[in-house]
């Protein structure tokens, strides 16, 4: 099926993506880092089975005193993020909140969000990433 060859394509990449990010923050650094959760879902309202797209996420929690907060960690990746080939769109983006802030980044027609937790420790020292593919050519 055309459909599933093609999400199999935007998944591999997504992954790869994600891992690759990860691997910018090195591992001593890293507290707790979950499995990458990641699912597909139908795109559109009318639950025919395609078009699909593909969702890949996972949080990071930080070593509490580390060298680095999430913000930090955010401020850090955003050069090396551009210089990858994500644009930033921080027209979408809202203020940094009281406990996080999110910025918004596309590749390909891929979205990343990268979500930056701000409470001081002992809270928990967290920063999330997720990565969102284009959707599948509908069914014929």
């Amino acid at each position: 099926m055309e459909q599933q060859k093609q999400l199999d394509g935007y998944m591999a990449k997504a992954r790869g993506w994600g891992e690759e990010i990860l691997a910018q923050i090195p591992k001593a650094e890293i507290e707790d880092a979950g499995p990458a959760a990641a699912g597909t879902r139908a795109a559109n309202m009318n639950y025919k089975e395609w078009p699909k797209y593909y969702i890949w996420d996972t949080m990071v929690d930080l070593r509490q005193g580390g060298p680095r907060t999430p913000t930090v960690v955010a401020d850090d990746l955003d050069p090396w993020l551009k210089d990858q080939g994500w644009k930033r769109n921080e027209e979408r983006e809202a203020p940094a909140g009281t406990e996080s802030f999110t910025r918004y980044y596309s590749r390909e027609h891929y979205s990343l969000m990268v979500e930056a937790f701000t409470d001081a420790p002992p809270r928990a020292q967290t920063i999330f990433f997720t990565i969102v593919t284009p959707s599948t050519n509908p069914a014929p």
